[in-house]
């Protein structure tokens, strides 16, 4: 048995194991709805996270939707011990809605979920102050991807000033959430042509994710290697192209050290970083810099595109054009020709495709 299915069997094993304790609880609150009204709750919520996890929307929805129901009549009755257990609900119900595009009622959740940990942390905010971030940090999240700047800035600058000086009290496990947040803040800033805050905001990111990478790379490269991108953007957009090849040779080469460990997860993010490395290379003139990275990336995807052409034909038809373009610039013109060719009969191949019904 491989991993995948192991893992399959697992899930399968404790949602056989949710449904069974639900029956009992559903059974036995019939009988003492107080006492184990809490129990189906919570049952109900870890199924619909299985649910969820596994991509059945409609079928997580519905348990969370009863959780929550069951939570605030706990809450309306006075049980306020369940006031933390309302507000988890009600942020994975709106993180379920955010994902499937339904931003209207996923902000009402999130927010109705800010109202609730607020008042916990008025209580006891050492408890609650970073479930406040927390969900600031997601309700942001979904203001900046529906276009609300400006209400996305003012949740992110909160959540940045609980998580740092959560960070100052616990480094290893609120350096990772507030290095998050500061780059979301800089996508914004630099969405918003706000470059020089940008900068400023990818910079700090990277210097945390930098530290965060020599103590655990495993889990902290790849978030390196993304603010690196970022911050490579920025830099092509304000014609830094020197520092921004510094900052794309060093992506590529954590994408490449991660493809090697993980190719099922990383080659994809390796590849196109290659391309980008070429394009930004082609761009400052270094044609045999791209020539090199562009040869690489024909490679890769001339093979890809056998087993996947959907994803790679596209991308090896592009990769062609700019080696293409490299090598006349280097004037080899016999390579160039033969590159035309193979892209004159690759197009051919795609115009002849039969369209579907």
């Amino acid at each position: 048995m491989n991993e995948l299915d192991k893992k399959i069997n697992d899930d399968e094993e404790t949602e056989e194991k949710y449904i069974e304790e639900l029956g009992i609880y559903l059974k036995l609150a019939e009988a003492g709805p107080n006492k184990y009204f809490p129990d189906v709750a919570v049952v109900l919520n870890n199924l619909a996270g299985l649910q969820k996890k596994s991509g059945r929307f409609t079928e997580a929805e519905a348990s969370y939707t009863e959780a929550l129901r069951i939570r605030r009549k706990l809450v309306e009755a006075g049980f306020d011990e369940y006031l933390p257990d309302l507000a988890d609900t009600l942020n994975n119900l709106a993180v379920l809605q955010s994902d499937t595009g339904r931003f209207t009622e996923a902000d009402a959740n999130y927010t109705e979920a800010l109202r609730v940990a607020r008042k916990l942390a008025e209580k006891n905010p050492d408890a609650y102050l970073p479930y406040v971030a927390v969900t600031l940090n997601n309700l942001s999240v979904l203001q900046y991807e529906t276009g609300r700047y400006k209400e996305a800035e003012c949740g992110y600058a909160e959540a940045l000033g609980i998580k740092q000086k959560l960070a100052e009290a616990n480094p290893d496990v609120y350096l990772p959430e507030l290095a998050s947040t500061l780059n979301n803040l800089a996508l914004l800033q630099f969405i918003t042509n706000r470059y020089t805050e940008a900068e400023s905001s990818y910079k700090e990111t990277l210097r945390i994710r930098r530290k965060l990478a020599e103590t655990n790379p495993d889990v902290y490269l790849p978030d390196l290697a993304q603010t690196l991108n970022n911050f490579l953007v920025l830099q092509c957009k304000t014609e830094r192209y020197m520092e921004a090849e510094g900052s794309s040779a060093e992506a590529l080469g954590i994408y490449r050290k991660l493809a090697e460990a993980s190719p099922d997860v990383y080659f994809l993010s390796f590849t196109m970083s290659l391309y980008g490395f070429a394009l930004l290379q082609m761009e400052i003139g270094q044609n045999k810099e791209a020539e090199r990275a562009f040869t690489e990336a024909m490679e890769i995807f001339r093979k890809q595109a056998e087993t996947d052409p959907d994803t790679y034909l596209p991308k090896l038809v592009k990769t062609l054009e700019n080696l293409i373009i490299v090598k006349e610039k280097l004037s080899k013109t016999d390579e160039v020709v033969e590159l035309k060719k193979e892209l004159a009969k690759m197009k051919k191949g795609e115009k002849n495709e039969p369209e579907s019904n």
